[in-house]
């Protein structure tokens, strides 16, 4: 359907992507390690897909198991977080990207969205961050103490969509200035784990700087 548009068109965010809602991996309990579950704290209110203190994974093996791979994310998946537990909703519909490879699963109250063939993923991205579709999911947030949207509420999600030329034109100034955020986090990432590794080596004496030429 995408490749017919003769302009542009207001589509469903069910006409334009492929979505699933997570899986309450808690019930079944966490690993140390293996692949990465996606929750609602590694999402940002800026729309960023972060790592946290409080990261939790599932088994590689568990991982493998064919009945959990509606629940797999991959690199450039889009996911949003559900539930919000402050009044302020400050991160209700609040999407991140999935910026590198890896073995990642979607936990409950967090759904993902993949772009469909035709839909650039920075494009649909910059879409679900915009000002107008956060108060719109606002608007129909349901719950008292903790406040959530329904998969159905997302579906609905009206994403203006130009035809395939104007695309590629958009994909075309979106996808390095998205690329280039994306280097710059992995970049920072790194600079993380060597402060992260070096020092404590420093602080012990254990890695000697004094015959370097600073």
């Amino acid at each position: 359907m995408l490749s017919e548009l003769t302009e542009f068109d207001t589509l469903p965010l069910s006409e334009v992507a492929d979505c699933q809602n997570g899986r309450a991996f808690y019930k079944e309990g966490y690993d140390e390690e293996g692949a990465f579950v996606i929750d609602l704290g590694n999402v940002n209110t800026s729309g960023n897909f972060i790592y946290t203190n409080a990261d939790k994974y599932v088994s590689l093996a568990r991982y493998n198991d064919p009945k959990l791979e509606r629940y797999r994310v991959y690199q450039n998946d889009l996911v949003m977080v559900m539930t919000d537990r402050k009044s302020t909703m400050e991160l209700l519909g609040k999407t991140g990207k999935i910026y590198k490879p890896g073995y990642y699963l979607l936990n409950q109250r967090m759904y993902r969205i993949r772009a469909k063939q035709g839909m650039n993923t920075n494009y649909l991205y910059a879409c679900l961050n915009s000002t107008d579709v956060y108060n719109s999911l606002k608007e129909k947030a349901l719950g008292s103490v903790q406040k959530y949207v329904n998969t159905g509420e997302i579906n609905s999600i009206q994403i203006k969509v130009p035809a395939s030329d104007k695309m590629e034109e958009i994909g075309n100034i979106l996808d390095p200035i998205i690329l280039q955020m994306e280097t710059n986090i992995l970049e920072n990432e790194t600079l993380i784990q060597m402060r992260d590794t070096l020092l404590p080596k420093l602080m012990s004496g254990k890695l000697d700087v004094s015959e370097l030429d600073i």
